[in-house]
């Protein structure tokens, strides 16, 4: 088909991912290039410009910029960026033909939303403009600020509500895997420079070589949550060490201090001293519920 127009760069709707080689090359119909009655399965493929280390991929009936390898050339090599994303409330899925144009000129046909900005809530969830990020569909993202980095998920309180509401920032159970550098002094006032802040709910350092096996190495889902269930009643808590530490120092000292009425006979202990050693609560409550390791 003969090419009317001089453009290098289309912008057009995604209507296949669906590459039998697994290349991540995906279908598309250039206007004024590609045959209009001709079926999906006879436009050419287009090869993604991102390298395959950035794994980046539309989805159908989304955007994105298609290049040709020489103007007016409609039979040579194609390639394409994108997805074209127009705001951050539309990063899990923004439409060819509704959204994904709103911040472009010419054939708009929605408004944009508005800047997120502008909605206290949503304080927190977006990268600020200087930071690099990697954002994913949902609610994970990577972000790398000056001498930090953050590894977040979940810190969307409803991604998936409705586009107005979308950014809102989690506040109650996000986690995350924050990485410091800087010039710090802690309690003590000892100076410091390097921190790592691990944040969740719940916390499980595992280990493939230990004493308690658990099958971490699901294809699909790494730990599956029947799995996680056998974690979560298997796994050892972690105690808390300065309680733990005070309870044995009571302990030594209760020991070194006893007395017996008669030999053979049972230690005299004090009521406080006694409560100490026998009250298994007391031991119970040295253990985290959040953190646990095999």
């Amino acid at each position: 088909m003969e090419i009317t127009n001089n453009n290098l760069i289309y912008l057009c709707r995604v209507l296949s991912v669906f590459d039998d080689n697994e290349g991540l090359r995906i279908k598309v119909r250039i206007p004024y290039v590609d045959d209009s009655e001709a079926p999906i399965s006879e436009l050419p493929y287009v090869f993604p410009l991102l390298p395959k280390f950035a794994h980046i991929n539309p989805k159908q009936d989304e955007m994105v910029l298609v290049f040709l390898q020489s103007m007016g050339d409609g039979k040579g090599n194609r390639f394409f960026l994108g997805p074209v994303i127009s705001q951050p409330q539309k990063m899990d899925f923004d439409a060819y033909a509704y959204s994904a144009q709103s911040l472009l000129r010419g054939n708009q046909i929605a408004k944009p939303l508005p800047a997120p900005s502008l909605d206290p809530d949503n304080n927190g969830t977006l990268p600020d403009r200087e930071d690099i990020a990697f954002q994913g569909r949902g609610n994970s993202d990577l972000i790398l600020k000056q001498s930090e980095l953050r590894l977040r998920c979940g810190f969307k309180k409803n991604s998936l509500a409705h586009k107005n509401d979308c950014l809102k920032f989690n506040k109650v159970d996000l986690g995350y895997i924050q990485m410091k550098y800087k010039n710090m002094k802690d309690h003590k006032n000892n100076d410091f420079s390097s921190l790592i802040n691990i944040v969740a709910d719940r916390i499980n350092l595992l280990s493939h070589d230990s004493r308690s096996y658990f099958n971490l190495t699901d294809p699909e889902k790494l730990i599956t949550e029947e799995e996680m269930v056998k974690v979560f009643q298997n796994a050892h808590q972690l105690p808390y060490g300065d309680e733990l530490i005070a309870f044995i120092k009571e302990f030594i000292r209760i020991f070194l201090n006893h007395t017996h009425p008669f030999p053979m006979d049972k230690p005299c202990l004090t009521e406080p001293d006694l409560e100490k050693l026998t009250t298994k609560s007391h031991l119970d409550e040295m253990l985290s519920n959040s953190i646990r390791i095999n």
